[in-house]
């Protein structure tokens, strides 16, 4: 990573991260969300989450005939923290 790299310093903000896919996620693959996770673990561990659903794919994580039930709950859960 060069010195004009974004990731290259640790993330200006104070904010905590949740991030959240599905397993089946082609748009944006899941490699690319844990990586992110990895990124802000290493900089500030423990502070962020990293939920990737199993069964879920892209836009069904949110609209998803049992996003209510399923993955709602777990959203709440993580923003409530």
């Amino acid at each position: 990573m060069g010195p004009d790299s974004a990731a290259a310093d640790a993330p200006k903000t104070d904010a905590r991260f949740v991030l959240v896919t599905g397993a089946r996620n082609r748009a944006y693959l899941p490699q690319s969300q844990r990586a992110t996770f990895a990124y802000l673990d290493k900089h500030q561990p423990a502070r962020h989450s990293l939920v990737v659903l199993p069964t879920y794919s892209h836009t069904d994580v949110f609209i998803g005939a049992r996003a209510h039930s399923q993955v709602f709950p777990r959203l709440v859960a993580e923003l409530s923290r």
